[in-house]
């Protein structure tokens, strides 16, 4: 299972506290290897109850606490799942296990911020380049938002994606493929702005008039997604985004 690509939902199965004590461990070995191994595993806490979590270390101090406890020794359930499996040094005890290449591939995508931390950061940088451009639009550049904001390319244009099927934004083409950004829309964008980026689910509640006349205009942009020169996958891949929006505005 370890070659296997992980979707977003792949360490759900885990209950919250043991989910950020391996998220912290991934982010751990993936962003500081030159502080800590590839290589961990889960000793019974015999001072509080349940289990320790230890993260090999090169005998430097780092940003994750080792022998964090949980409640469950989830070593079994990571292997089974793919995010664990053999330690990848032969001289380390057998009782050693290592995160796979798809587990410290699945940190990179999706390891780092929340997508609604990460339609915040769009947020953010967007106003602030409309505010500098003094009513010109701004290009869209997904690789300096994801420098900016902490997070890969794909994910901006995901997020941002759905940040425009929901109506937050204005855009329009520019040529070869680009998108201008004209602004935050009036009033949902900019009341999503002066409210500090909350979750759009939250929107829905309070900003966003979720009525047949936004599922009609996620129909309409459909629509005109499929009168362009896009690859039929990429349209396919943009409504699916669209109606995760919709689904999320609907709860």
């Amino acid at each position: 299972m370890g070659t296997t690509p992980l979707d977003e939902h792949a360490l759900d199965f885990l209950d919250p506290e043991a989910r950020r004590v391996v998220k912290d461990a991934l982010k751990a070995v993936v962003d500081h290897s030159d502080i800590y191994e590839n290589g961990f595993h889960l000793r019974p806490d015999r001072k509080g109850g349940g289990f320790a979590f230890f993260l090999g270390n090169h005998g430097q101090p780092g940003p994750f606490a080792n022998n964090t406890g949980i409640s469950v020794n989830v070593t079994d359930a990571l292997v089974y799942h793919g995010i664990a499996g053999a330690k990848v040094n032969p001289q380390w005890p057998d009782h050693f296990r290592s995160f796979t290449e798809a587990a410290l591939e699945w940190h990179r995508t999706f390891g780092g911020l929340t997508p609604d931390e990460i339609r915040k950061g769009i947020g953010r940088t967007l106003k602030r380049q409309l505010g500098a451009s003094q009513g010109r639009f701004v290009e869209f550049d997904a690789e300096a938002l994801a420098t900016t904001v902490g997070t890969m390319p794909e994910r901006i244009n995901e997020q941002f994606q759905i940040l425009c099927g929901v109506g937050l934004f204005e855009t329009r083409r520019i040529g070869d493929g680009k998108i201008g950004v004209l602004g935050l829309s009036s009033p949902d964008g900019l009341l999503w702005a002066e409210q500090g980026y909350p979750p759009i689910a939250s929107l829905s509640k309070q900003t966003i008039n979720v009525t047949v006349d936004l599922h009609l205009e996620i129909r309409n942009i459909i629509e005109q997604a499929r009168t362009t020169d896009l690859p039929e996958e990429k349209i396919i891949q943009f409504e699916a985004l669209l109606h995760r929006a919709e689904e999320e505005l609907e709860k």
